[in-house]
């Protein structure tokens, strides 16, 4: 039994506070954690902004692409009353703000890549891809980082100009959509494992979020470590992926993932 499984915190502490702000990532770094995971995309005028989606409706009221906002229009949206009137005026942050931030801590780092090449084009999304790697390394914490993408594409880009980075994919490798034009698994160490079926598939939607264990070994034998991530985590699931080889769970509510894992002997904490 893997007595060492990781756990990160899902856009810092998201199950509580706005997920991807500032106040998130400093609850986050008081927890018994491994690392952080959070998302970086390039704004209009080259900055590197911490967000998921390419929209920001969805945290902050108000319509648009990333892509075409100056850190000025992003700055100025409020992207964390959709948690609640407490968290009113939390910011999207710099990628630059949260490396101050963790810089000293003892943490590592899961930074996905959100700019897609089929999304924004191929020079913008290696554009964006080099100016993260830079601003992780002027403030120490590259060696710290796996880099993560949903782009098989952008990961074979990041292994070419950072060939040491550990790359986080997805399995299966029709989750990422350009996989078939740029194989990234003989590149990467670790793998989120997803049951999730091809939507022409015909296959009906599983009703486990937990993959097949078999999926978790195809993984192991391809030469890399499963991960999960569940939305909406239970101890069931938890255990299950946990019996079944995953080796890092990222989780909205890391303090409920770690009870769990550690009463159940998959990981002692380490995050002093």
């Amino acid at each position: 039994m893997n007595t060492n499984v990781l756990l990160a915190a899902h856009r810092g502490y998201s199950g509580r506070y706005p997920e991807n702000t500032m106040c998130a990532f400093r609850e986050a770094i008081g927890l018994d954690i491994d690392q952080i995971e959070t998302d970086v995309h390039m704004a209009a005028d080259g900055n590197i902004v911490i967000i998921h989606d390419s929209d920001p409706y969805r945290v902050t009221g108000v319509h648009g692409r990333i892509a075409d906002m100056t850190l000025r229009d992003i700055k100025a949206l409020d992207a964390g009353s959709f948690k609640g009137a407490a968290f009113a005026g939390e910011r999207i942050p710099l990628l630059e703000e949260f490396a101050e931030l963790v810089k000293d801590t003892k943490l590592t780092f899961n930074i996905e890549l959100k700019d897609y090449p089929n999304e924004v084009g191929e020079d913008r999304a290696k554009e964006s891809a080099d100016r993260t790697l830079a601003i992780l390394d002027r403030y120490g914490i590259l060696d710290r980082c796996m880099i993560n993408s949903f782009s098989a594409r952008i990961l074979c880009y990041v292994h070419s100009v950072a060939p040491d980075r550990p790359l986080h994919t997805y399995y299966p490798e029709y989750i990422s959509g350009d996989y078939a034009q740029s194989p990234c698994y003989p590149l990467s160490q670790w793998a989120c494992v997803f049951h999730r079926y091809p939507k022409d598939s015909g296959m009906p939607a599983p009703e486990s979020p937990v993959a097949p264990k078999e999926w978790f070994d195809n993984v192991y034998a391809l030469g890399m470590t499963p991960c999960v991530y569940f939305p909406q985590e239970t101890e069931a699931d938890l255990v299950r992926a946990c019996e079944y080889g995953a080796g890092l769970v990222t989780s909205n509510t890391p303090e409920f993932a770690g009870e769990v894992l550690a009463r159940h002997g998959f990981r002692t904490g380490r995050n002093g």
